[in-house]
């Protein structure tokens, strides 16, 4: 069975966790995916990317990551 990628990945720290949390049906229905983890660096948000994004095979990513 073939799974259907997911439209966005949103990669951050705990701004989209909260997100996802609170408006979680949003994402279930849009087929967004929240990779928010509170308290994330920048440094370890590349860590996992590849296997939070590019292994979805999703074409688009929102990524927002501040001052550490």
């Amino acid at each position: 069975m073939q799974t259907v990628p997911p439209k966005v990945v949103f990669m951050d720290n705990s701004i989209t966790e909260g997100w996802m949390r609170n408006q979680s049906y949003f994402f279930k229905a849009n087929r967004f995916i929240s990779g928010g983890i509170s308290g994330q660096t920048r440094a370890e948000m590349l860590v996992r990317f590849q296997s939070d994004v590019i292994v979805l095979n999703t074409k688009t990513v929102v990524i927002n990551a501040g001052e550490e």
